[in-house]
This record gives C-alpha cells, sequence and structure tokens, in this order.
C-alpha cells in the first residue's frame, strides 16, 4: 500500500491526524491491519500502535508484540469500535 494511502487511512480510523505518522489505538478499538503473505493473508489483531515509515511499517499489537512489516505488504485497515448502550454497557 501507498505510504500516503496508509496514513490517510489509519488518520481516519483513529479520527486523528498522528503525529510523525504515529498513530494510537485503543484496545476498545479492536484494530487490525491485513498483510499479504505468500500464502493466506495475515491479520495482525490486537494493534495498539502503528508508525509508518519509509518502505515499512512497525506494528505493536497484543501488548508486547512489536512487528515490521514492508509497506508494500499491508492491503487493509479494520476497525471494530464498541459501541456503548444508555445504560453503560458495551455491545459489538
Amino acid at each position: 500500500m501507498d505510504k500516503g494511502v496508509l496514513t490517510e487511512l489509519l488518520a481516519e480510523a483513529s479520527g486523528r491526524r498522528g503525529k510523525n505518522s504515529t498513530f494510537e489505538f485503543s484496545e476498545q478499538d479492536k484494530a487490525s491491519l491485513l498483510v499479504s503473505t505468500d500464502g493466506p493473508v495475515l491479520a495482525v489483531e490486537a494493534v495498539t500502535r502503528v508508525e509508518v515509515k519509509d518502505g515499512y511499517v512497525v506494528i505493536r499489537a497484543d501488548r508486547n508484540d512489536l512487528l515490521m512489516i514492508e509497506l508494500d505488504r499491508i492491503i487493509g485497515v479494520r476497525l471494530q469500535r464498541s459501541r456503548r448502550d444508555s445504560a453503560g454497557f458495551v455491545a459489538s
């Protein structure tokens, strides 16, 4: 994916412009990045931070995972926000 396109998608998904092309997501956002491989598509789940660099992306996921993936391998961004019911319960 092109750096500019990915940056725009992440800005829209996070709801704010990332500082230095860095975007942060809460656990409630359930953010994922879809990555192409030579086999099936890899879904990187529980993404909390994405840094878009020249030619690659640094992904922090699931508290301790740190992945560095080639920018051309990123094919999508998925965000599943939970909505709050009026009684304060979270429903998805």
